[in-house]
């Protein structure tokens, strides 16, 4: 399956540092505990977490990213939860090379 690019505009990224620094102290934590020991319970607390902080921000990467994450919660699938827990780093990254971009 070939992943889109997100498009963003001028100020979505202008808004990404504050974005990473909230998703640095919040969701960064519950995703280190996540991958320690997975839970359903925790990953619903991360997905809750990254919905609040895309709608916060009006950036709907982060609300598709806490849907799909809802979805392996609400179908109690583990291994599918493992995979979509994976795409945090890459879109942190996307958001960093975004920041450099416009620096």
């Amino acid at each position: 399956i070939k992943e889109e690019k997100t498009i963003y505009n001028k100020s979505q990224i202008a808004k990404l540092p504050s974005v990473l620094k909230a998703l640095q102290e919040t969701a960064t934590p519950i995703l280190e505990k996540l991958i320690a020991r997975p839970s359903m319970s925790t990953a619903e607390v991360f997905s809750e977490i990254i919905l609040e902080t895309g709608k916060e921000y009006k950036l709907d990467v982060l609300i598709n990213y806490s849907k799909e994450l809802k979805e392996c919660v609400n179908n109690f699938d583990i291994e599918k939860l493992k995979y979509s827990l994976k795409k945090y780093s890459t879109i942190i990254n996307d958001f960093n090379n975004l920041i450099k971009e416009i620096i």
